[in-house]
């Protein structure tokens, strides 16, 4: 079958590759449309820690596509079933888990196999737009949930990029005061009021919020977002800064000014739950974040999309329908 596959780090391309066959527990299921990240980005260029990874692979974590009996999607991690984390619905912590895209082959190709207890069927009301952003979605919604700002809140997030942009979008649920957004694109501008944001400036702020999300990537972007939360807030990080990449921690402030400062990694079945009800309710739209989208054999073009923004840059999507 035809499949985009990195063979190492820096190179990738289309490949015939034998197409998987669905083992015990498994699913076959059609790909229609594939998002791409800035983590895809890190597969390409080798930034992916060695025991996070497994090359050759076939990227693609985030799709949605046609399963025997209609749309689904799947979440990515897989985790054992069987440790304590698993048992607790936490299969993004469980220390065996696989994860599609990095150690198990992802969905950029004609054809995927997968866990069928990863599996979430998709409505026809929520259509393939809007459920090609669960994966991204359902991470922000655990990370918000973790957090459970308090009704009334003032939340900042830092960062204009798609997981910024669902961050404002998603914590609507918890009815804040205020969602301001700092980005450095004035581009970005439209998605940010499409995503329900109050305010977008992009000069750092001292702010007093809440809570601050840290879903820029940068060492700056930390440092800010210490900065901006009140006495008593929290700090969110949601950005990878890349591997081998350190902030100094300002432990004294941290404590004086008695922040609690989380992180968050990937999603649970319960996010990806919570996501598709919002979707499929009518509560929630994902699909206005789609700004680029690309045939699987201009993926050149799509990765440029996606390292070098120009002009209004929302989700770059693969669409294997054309």
């Amino acid at each position: 079958m035809r499949a985009l596959r990195i063979a190492e780090p820096g190179r990738i391309g289309i490949a015939d590759v034998p197409a998987p066959v669905a083992g015990p527990g498994e699913t076959l299921c059609r790909p229609l449309l594939i998002g791409l990240c800035g983590t895809d980005l890190e597969l390409l260029d080798g930034q992916i820690a060695p025991d996070q990874v497994r090359y050759p692979l076939i990227p693609g974590h985030e799709w949605v596509g046609a399963g025997p009996d209609g749309l689904v999607v799947a979440e990515g991690l897989i985790g054992c079933t069987t440790c304590a984390r698993c048992l607790a619905g936490e299969p993004n912590l469980c220390a065996a888990a696989t994860e599609t895209g990095f150690t198990r082959d992802g969905a950029a190709a004609e054809l995927i196999a997968v866990p069928t207890r990863a599996l979430h069927a998709v409505g026809p009301e929520i259509g393939v737009d809007n459920a090609v952003l669960l994966e991204p979605a359902a991470v922000v919604w655990r990370a918000l949930d973790r957090a459970q700002p308090a009704p009334g809140s003032r939340i900042l997030i830092i960062g204009d990029g798609t997981i910024g942009l669902l961050a404002a979008r998603l914590s609507a649920a918890w009815s804040p005061a205020e969602v301001h957004v700092r980005g450095l694109r004035a581009s970005q501008l439209a998605l940010v009021r499409r995503s329900g944001a109050s305010r977008f400036f992009r000069e750092p702020t001292a702010g007093e919020y809440d809570l601050v999300i840290d879903a820029a990537g940068s060492r700056r972007a930390t440092l800010e977002a210490l900065a901006a939360a009140r006495t008593g807030g929290t700090v969110l990080l949601l950005a990878y800064l890349g591997r081998g990449v350190e902030v100094p921690l300002p432990v004294d402030e941290i404590i004086n000014r008695d922040l609690s400062v989380r992180g968050s990694f990937a999603s649970t079945p319960a996010a990806w739950n919570a996501v598709l009800s919002g979707l499929s309710r009518g509560t929630l739209d994902l699909d206005w974040l789609i700004t680029h989208r690309f045939a699987l054999g201009e993926f050149d073009a799509a990765l440029h999309a996606l390292r070098e923004p120009g002009g209004c840059r929302g989700k770059v999507i693969l669409d294997l329908s054309l």
